[in-house]
């Protein structure tokens, strides 16, 4: 009897398995690639399942987490063409063109583009966002205020990661007792 009750609870146990996995698969459900981590005061972080050494390690200032602009764009798969650095103005400019699937023109897909100038010592982040694909051309431009502001350390331009990794439509996530923030780009499955 105990044989026979030990096979129905294991076989139970791997169907149980097997649904949580199969399940959210079919359902479409997202799919997380970490794509950064950074560790406070720790000049080795993780980009895109490299290790990589700064000359500068991550800090907390105002309650937000600072990494450098380039490092950062880097892990949000930006090109170095698409970071842009005015010294004149100490403002550095990031670019990503997106393909998604356009749920108003019946799944076609759009380019978008989006912008984002951030200035050194300054509390507003200019954000742009527009549609190429759209005859019109229509974009946004907005402006978000942080309540940390961006400096520059040793020739490098530090900023607000989870501003910034936001804006480009990642996820972050901060862990207190490891003193770490994850940077995790969300993919949905089953498109």
């Amino acid at each position: 009897m105990r044989k026979y009750l030990l096979r129905i609870i294991t076989f139970s146990t791997m169907l149980a398995l097997i649904f949580s996995f199969l399940v959210p698969l079919a359902m479409g459900a997202g799919q997380k690639d970490l794509k950064a981590r950074f560790k406070i005061d720790d000049r080795i972080c993780l980009i895109n399942g490299q290790s990589v050494t700064l000359s500068h390690p991550p800090f907390i200032k105002n309650g937000r987490t600072f990494v450098p602009i380039r490092v950062l764009a880097k892990a949000l798969d930006l090109d170095d063409k698409n970071v842009i650095w005015d010294p004149s103005s100490r403002s550095v400019t990031l670019i990503k063109e997106y393909q998604t699937v356009s749920l108003e023109n019946a799944g076609t897909l759009k380019t978008v583009v989006v912008k984002l100038t951030i200035v050194a010592g300054s509390s507003t982040m200019h954000y742009s966002a527009q549609d190429l694909s759209n005859s019109a051309n229509n974009s946004a431009n907005n402006s978000i205020e942080l309540d940390a502001l961006p400096e520059i350390i040793n020739s490098q331009m530090f900023v607000p990661l989870r501003f910034v990794a936001e804006a480009f439509g990642y996820e972050v996530n901060w862990s207190a007792e490891e003193r770490t923030a994850e940077i995790w780009d969300v993919k949905i499955s089953g498109d």
